[in-house]
């Protein structure tokens, strides 16, 4: 946890800016084919695939009472066309404090390493571990220094983006048999259900 009032802002400040430099790159002239340009509307439909994976293979794993909310929580945020109003670009994709590197004596961001889940994508992928509840005044201050789309709509997408992450750690646990991924999704899934 970041106490130094001025430490948290000097490094929200270089990280906002680093995010800013990072989705300012033109997609159009990158060479990979990883990271060729997207459209909404197929990213839309990968969300939408997703949820039919849930629905088959996670809520089956939650009590009754997260399995509503849980299908209601990708229901809501599918049929939002809010939620599919941005422009791709180039994101990191898993910007959480473990793969940021810092310079604390000096206040700043010298890295972000892990570059596995980098894709076209929507900016606010690249804010949702940042707006989590015990961390919320960074992720607002880092805001605070994107020079990007900003604003109350925004931070609901970052917000609900948030919120399915869990379903993100279970469908990894499946899928690469690390049962400590499945059962901590779980967890976190039927916490927010109680929060509701």
């Amino acid at each position: 946890m970041l106490t130094d009032a001025g430490l948290r802002r000097s490094l929200a400040q270089s990280l906002g800016e680093t995010l800013s430099t990072l989705h300012g790159i033109s997609i159009e002239n990158l060479q990979s084919g990883q990271f060729q340009p997207r459209e909404v509307d197929a990213l839309r439909q990968e969300q939408q695939s997703a949820f039919g994976y849930v629905r088959e293979h996670i809520l089956p794993l939650l009590t009754p009472e997260s399995r509503l909310n849980g299908s209601r929580r990708w229901s809501d945020y599918l049929e939002n066309d809010a939620n599919f109003d941005f422009d791709p670009m180039l994101v990191h994709g898993d910007v959480g404090a473990e793969n940021v590197l810092c310079d604390y004596e000096h206040g700043l961001v010298t890295g972000i390493i892990d570059w596995s889940f980098a894709a076209v994508d929507d900016p606010a992928t690249d804010f949702e571990h940042l707006m989590m509840r015990a961390v919320d005044d960074f992720g607002l201050e880092v805001l605070s220094f994107y020079d990007g789309e900003n604003g109350p709509e925004f931070i609901r997408r970052i917000r609900d983006l948030h919120g399915l992450h869990p379903y993100w750690d279970v469908r990894f646990g499946l899928e690469t048999g690390q049962n400590a991924y499945v059962w901590s999704g779980v967890a976190a899934i039927e916490a927010a259900a109680q929060e509701q």
